[in-house]
């Protein structure tokens, strides 16, 4: 159990009283879980908002702690016609605004094999750094290939609002954003590349603020991203 306050003891008596769902537990190793973001409109319009890979972490890797985007070609297509069916599911139920479906991806070299995880019926991790990345390189999503798209180019990122150290408690928002800038990362729009800093309210007290690294591939933006909590270690 993830929980500490949960045994079998405990669960076993929920179960008795509330009856109980058997779930397959995938937890092999290599096992990836994308995600999907999509809006239902008033009139059950279904919008296809993103793709993204999420970054987890803690017990059993169980907690969300980033993204990358967008998701991995080789099951994109695949998660996105399954959140498309569930939309559509959602939409009849009368279902209206943004959502996220939670997949998991199982490891393998053919078809993959899509599970569903979990519906999420509010905005998610995923969104700001999505928004922030279409208004940054003032970039569209494009529903068919599912990228983002500036400058006739596709937008990479990865971003996370969990970067955290005891070292970083007294920085201040200003220190943080000078060290990104002095090492050359700072998100750059003649170039559409580059570094931005958020939360930075939580950094002084506790250490802790998110960054999105926008860049022209996967492996860039990886790199930038690396390279941010290089600089900040630095400070």
């Amino acid at each position: 159990f993830c929980a500490e306050t949960e045994s079998w003891a405990t669960y076993a008596d929920k179960i008795a009283s509330e009856g109980a769902i058997v779930e397959a537990l995938v937890q092999e190793p290599g096992t990836l879980s994308p995600s999907v973001q999509l809006r239902v409109g008033p009139h059950s319009e279904i919008d296809v908002l993103s793709t993204h890979d999420q970054i987890l972490g803690g017990p059993d890797d169980q907690v969300y702690l980033g993204c990358r985007f967008p998701a991995r070609p080789h099951y994109r297509k695949a998660i996105r016609d399954a959140a498309v069916e569930v939309a559509s599911l959602l939409a009849e139920r009368g279902v209206i605004g943004p959502f996220g479906i939670d997949f998991v991806i199982p490891p393998g070299n053919g078809q993959p094999e899509v599970f569903m995880s979990e519906i999420n019926l509010r905005m998610g991790g995923t969104t700001h750094p999505m928004i922030m990345a279409r208004n940054l390189t003032r970039g569209r999503y494009d529903a068919v290939s599912d990228e983002l798209i500036a400058d006739n180019r596709p937008v990479h990122y990865v971003s996370s609002d969990n970067i955290k150290s005891a070292a970083y408690i007294g920085m201040s928002p200003q220190q943080a954003i000078g060290a990104i800038d002095r090492a050359g990362l700072a998100f750059d729009p003649l170039t559409n590349t580059g570094a931005t800093l958020h939360l930075l309210g939580a950094l002084h007290a506790h250490g802790k603020l998110g960054s999105l690294c926008i860049a022209a591939s996967p492996a860039q933006a990886q790199d930038l991203y690396d390279s941010v909590i290089q600089a900040l270690d630095d400070a």
